[in-house]
């Protein structure tokens, strides 16, 4: 089921901005996400509504690649590291 991009809500994080808006933006329903991530939808609802830590590595790599989404955007979002800690391009690839 595709989904049309509709108006976006405030984020209650960014990395669960960041993962909600790519996810309706490619026009997957939450349903659909999960399982192109394979995860459940229930852990998909916990990434797109502000995650308290930083998903575990296979988690993470998962999304990123899932939602071809950039990994130190995601890192940098909600503070999980700073704008230098890494070398461009370096993490998750």
């Amino acid at each position: 089921m595709k989904l049309k991009p509709k108006t976006t809500l405030p984020p209650l994080s960014r990395f669960a901005d960041i993962v909600r808006n790519t996810r309706i933006n490619k026009g997957l329903a939450q349903k659909d996400a999960a399982k192109l991530l394979h995860i459940s939808v229930g852990v998909l609802q916990l990434l797109e509504t502000g995650p308290k830590h930083l998903p575990d590595a296979d988690l993470f790599r998962r999304v990123v690649e899932g939602l071809e989404t950039d990994p130190l955007e995601l890192l940098r979002a909600d503070g999980f590291i700073s704008g230098g800690d890494c070398a461009a391009g370096g993490v998750g690839r």
